[in-house]
């Protein structure tokens, strides 16, 4: 079993993200991740609550320990390129965690 290089956690669980159709960029982020990336480098799940009530959809990445808030599907080809390219989206940083 591999050791991931970078992890995303997608937050689909937490109220605030359940009703900002987390589900949606969780699978569209997964599907354009791993069709840029090696499946034994990133990894890409679904979430609990975050912590970060009403600012869903949340992602964590790590081990940069980036947060995203807001997260829209269309989002998620911005974010997988930042993933990429080893860069940060600023637009959608949550910088409070």
């Amino acid at each position: 079993m591999p050791i991931f290089k970078k992890h995303l956690f997608v937050c689909t669980f937490g109220q605030s993200c359940k009703e900002t159709q987390a589900g949606f960029v969780f699978e569209e982020l997964k599907r354009r991740i791993y069709e840029k990336c090696d499946k034994n480098d990133i990894r890409v799940n679904r979430a609990g609550c975050l912590g970060q009530c009403g600012l869903g959809p949340v992602i964590a990445i790590y081990p940069e320990n980036t947060w995203y808030k807001g997260v829209q599907i269309s989002d998620c080809a911005e974010i997988t390129q930042s993933i990429v390219d080893d860069t940060v989206v600023i637009r959608l940083e949550h910088n409070k965690v």
